[in-house]
């Protein structure tokens, strides 16, 4: 295992999909279902990847990922965004702001676990993932 691996979304269902998907493969997990909680748990667990929600409710999640950034500063941290749907000028936002990729839901959770293992520290891959590239 290389690290904690965070999923920020306000959708109970999705976290535990993901948080099953993932404990499945042997990663550590943990879960906030809104930025004050992740911005807690940046600070106090230290995950090596999250994967954050843009429609958290009561959240800029273009601001989040700042302040998510600002707390792990200096620690190799990949932070992607998870979505529905993202336009073009969505996408240019997205990787201007600071996320480092984009996953598109919804997924399987077989195509989802490979995609954010590539963003373990040691697996990094550039370009924007969605699950036609996992297919």
């Amino acid at each position: 295992m290389t690290g904690k691996i965070m999923v920020v979304d306000d959708n109970a269902a999705t976290r535990r999909m993901v948080r099953n998907a993932l404990m499945r493969n042997g990663h550590d997990v943990i879960e906030a279902a809104d930025g004050k909680t992740a911005l807690e748990l940046m600070r106090t667990e230290h995950p090596r990847v999250v994967l954050q929600d843009l429609g958290l409710p009561g959240t800029d999640s273009y601001a989040l990922v700042g302040e998510l950034r600002q707390i792990a500063r200096g620690t190799d941290v990949s932070i992607l965004a998870f979505s529905g749907f993202v336009s073009d000028l969505e996408e240019a936002r997205i990787s201007k702001v600071g996320f480092d990729d984009i996953i598109s839901k919804p997924i399987a959770p077989a195509r989802l676990v490979p995609l954010i293992e590539a963003h373990l520290p040691g697996r990094r891959r550039s370009a924007h993932s969605s699950a036609a590239d996992a297919a």
